[in-house]
């Protein structure tokens, strides 16, 4: 022991305190990610681009992956794009499918002024959906393979 009370360990060192560099870049993510749970801003750029193209072509893919039967995903190691089939593929587009209605209720409907209970319903749902798709992807995915 130590003259603080403290137990110093012999070649041990105590672990430092991130970076600022490093805190910042986590506190903008933290940010990011609360700032999803508020409103969006209320710009038509915004409304149509991130709330009716992207969760477009996201929501796109999804059905073409469910019709198909088939998704691609980066796995392995090292990392490459592979082909997932079946339930897995099902699974990987009701998660895509998810995101794009995350994505048109935030975007979209959020900043409405008359339909923003929609919006929050909205961004509610597609999270249990997204939460249920990756449910049934780790399970069919890793659990019962």
């Amino acid at each position: 022991m130590n003259r603080s009370g403290s137990l110093h360990v012999e070649g041990h060192t105590a672990p430092q305190a991130p970076s600022p560099m490093l805190r910042r870049d986590s506190e903008r993510f933290v940010d990011a990610v609360e700032s999803l749970g508020e409103e969006a801003p209320d710009h038509p750029v915004s409304r149509w681009i991130a709330g009716a193209l992207t969760p477009s072509i996201l929501g796109l893919h999804a059905v073409q992956w469910l019709w198909a039967g088939r998704a691609p995903f980066v796995a392995g190691r090292p990392l490459r794009w592979t082909e997932l089939h079946g339930a897995e593929a099902a699974c990987l587009a009701g998660a895509a499918l998810a995101g794009a209605a995350f994505l048109h209720a935030h975007f979209f409907w959020t900043p409405h002024p008359h339909y923003h209970g929609y919006g929050a319903l909205g961004k509610l749902a597609s999270l249990v959906g997204f939460i249920a798709a990756l449910a049934g992807f780790v399970w069919y995915g890793f659990l019962n393979a």
